[in-house]
């Protein structure tokens, strides 16, 4: 039996996955009860500049459901897995699916605390940069688990193309992988030195190219695939 499937360490990592939920939504409480009064941010253009505000009751709302989503796609793939054979490729690839989606929820309060607490009217606030820095962070940690992740709902470049062909799945969702990884690696240190604006909008538009161009090569790759199923 290898690691990954023993009984105890598949219950630490979903009590692990629980706490992280729970703690996702006491933030989700805190922000609603106790978060700044004025104005915060709640969305980022492409350009890297707030484009859209609210007070903290929307704030704890949008957070609070994001992290009901998430735990709900956590345990649909923990229910998927739990179906499959221990140690397959395809048990280790939905695991690795799972662990992404932690990743996206741990992220997703990091960068919610910190854009409630910047002061995103001065270029040169703490919580801009932080905010920044847990940007690159998510597109890093995404992207180790990307390439490994197998066929699901919920994690990956799904296409028309790469559900109806492994190979496109996997091509596609190693470079996205890869892509995202770099952007991340790159995006961490220079959040340190350069307006972190300019920085988050270089690695959001360099995110939507990586996302095209793996759409592309999905597409590619089906079209070659011997086994690929035709419509």
């Amino acid at each position: 039996m290898s690691l990954p499937d023993q009984p105890g360490r598949r219950d630490s990592i979903d009590l692990f996955a629980g706490a992280i939920f729970l703690a996702g939504l006491a933030i989700s409480a805190f922000l609603w009860r106790c978060g700044p009064a004025g104005p915060l941010p709640m969305h980022l253009s492409v350009l890297g500049v707030v484009d859209g505000w609210g007070d903290r009751t929307s704030v704890a709302i949008l957070l609070g459901g994001t992290t009901a989503l998430l735990a709900i796609c956590y345990g649909l793939t923990h229910g998927l897995i739990r179906r499959l054979e221990p140690a397959t490729p395809a048990r280790r690839g939905l695991t690795a699916a799972k662990r992404a989606i932690l990743c996206i929820e741990v992220m997703i309060a990091a960068l919610t605390m910190a854009m409630a607490y910047a002061d995103f009217s001065s270029p040169e606030h703490w919580g801009r940069r932080v905010t920044t820095g847990l940007l690159a962070l998510m597109f890093l940690a995404v992207g180790v688990l990307l390439g490994k992740a197998a066929p699901n709902p919920f994690v990956g470049i799904r296409t028309y193309w790469t559900m109806k062909s492994r190979l496109a799945w996997d091509k596609s969702n190693r470079l996205a992988g890869r892509l995202f990884f770099w952007i991340g690696v790159a995006g961490l240190p220079t959040a340190l030195f350069v307006d972190s604006a300019l920085v988050t909008a270089a690695m959001i538009s360099a995110i939507l190219l990586a996302a095209v161009v793996s759409v592309i090569e999905g597409w590619r790759v089906w079209r070659t695939d011997p086994e690929r199923q035709l419509p």
